[in-house]
């Protein structure tokens, strides 16, 4: 029992200088964003202080259990929520932010009172059978309400953020190209890796006891880590500024400006301008390219493009563009002077910022990879 305490007390005091590190980095790197620093590091540190009532408990300091408990067991209410700002505010960085949000912490801050009051009126030989002998009476309520608004949190905000995601994807599929999306990925990702840890937890929690004081520490500091690293280095937009402000048009009812209706003469006629140009300037090849450089080009307005699309060729900017650059790939990889060139080289000609992205549209428009297809065409020429 004595090596498992000494192991436990390990696990939470790196745990803690972990988190405590990457909150360093973070002000460190977004020192000049400070709206976006605010629910990056309540995100962060909302363990820190279930770390340190975990040292506190096996090291017998229980004086200072008392104290930092309520801290332990309703700061984590407060990650939801700050994830869910958080998110928000990377595709809406020109946002101001408001305070009505702070009602999102509400539940946090109700439970810490209530988590506080109740501990604070247990009687000098209850406080000690719970610390002590872990008495049933804190476990069976408390954990029970704990648990209870968290599953509520898990299920509201998961939605919140999974519809949210959906929403800008739509967005970004009709205004830029697939490279603005792929950046964007490592957010359902982690809401995938939330949902899969919480499950594991909730099934440690039933199975070995105590678990929660070593096994929450493994899966936080892996998900937290994930987060800084994708949150501080994959700007969501190389144009940051247009997009981001466009990005704002993306809000709870998710209705974005449509202008005026054009007629389906007009369409056609914006539609061939922007296949005209594409094709001319070969700007599709560019991985930065966004909806508004095209409407620039040719003198009309972003969502006038998106819309004469959609009438006119039924499809949107980003497939144009994609289906324009695997056309190219595809030329390339027939040509062949060019046939054993690199597909890594080949995916930033193309226009891609990555393999992922490349290989993901080039199977989607062509039915296989760009591998696959190399070599079914090498086959092909040999015979």
């Amino acid at each position: 029992m004595y090596h498992y305490k000494t192991i436990i007390l390990i696990i939470n005091i790196v745990s803690i200088f972990f988190l405590i590190g990457l909150s360093i980095l973070l002000l460190c790197i977004k020192r000049n964003n400070k709206r976006r620093i605010v629910p990056h590091l309540i995100v962060i540190t909302t363990t820190i202080p279930f770390y340190l009532y975990n040292i506190f408990f096996y090291t017998e300091q229980f004086k200072w259990a008392l104290w930092t408990a309520p801290f332990a067991y309703s700061a984590g209410l407060a990650f939801l929520p700050a994830l869910w700002i958080a998110i928000h505010q990377y595709f809406n960085s020109q946002t101001p932010f408001s305070k009505i949000r702070l009602f999102h912490f509400f539940p946090s801050l109700v439970c810490f009172i209530i988590y506080t009051a109740y501990i604070h009126l247990l009687s000098y030989p209850e406080k000690i059978n719970f610390f002590v002998y872990k008495n049933t009476l804190w476990v069976s309520w408390i954990e029970s309400l704990n648990i209870t608004v968290l599953i509520s949190q898990v299920i509201i905000y998961f939605s919140i953020i999974l519809l949210y995601m959906y929403k800008v994807k739509q967005f970004i599929g009709k205004n830029y190209t697939f490279a603005e999306w792929q950046r964007s990925l490592w957010i359902p990702r982690l809401i995938s890796a939330l949902t899969i840890a919480f499950l594991v937890l909730l099934l440690c929690h039933h199975i070995i006891e105590h678990n929660w004081s070593w096994t929450l520490n493994l899966f936080d500091i892996v998900i937290i880590l994930y987060f800084v690293y994708n949150a501080t280095n994959f700007p969501f937009s190389t144009h940051d500024e247009y997009v981001n402000k466009a990005i704002t048009e993306i809000q709870f009812d998710y209705e974005i400006s449509k202008g005026r209706p054009i007629s389906i003469n007009q369409a056609k006629e914006i539609s061939n301008a922007t296949f005209d140009y594409l094709a001319t300037s070969k700007s599709y090849l560019n991985p930065a390219l966004t909806i508004k450089e095209v409407a620039d080009a040719i003198g009309y307005s972003p969502n006038q493009i998106s819309r004469a699309l959609e009438i006119s060729d039924n499809t949107h900017f980003t497939v144009v563009v994609n289906k324009m650059r695997i056309d190219r790939a595809v030329k390339v990889l027939n040509n062949d002077v060019h046939r054993e060139q690199n597909i890594d080289s080949l995916t930033f000609q193309s226009g891609f910022t990555s393999r992922e992205a490349f290989f993901t549209v080039f199977k989607s428009i062509m039915g296989k990879t760009p591998t696959e297809f190399l070599l079914e065409t090498t086959n092909d020429k040999s015979r």
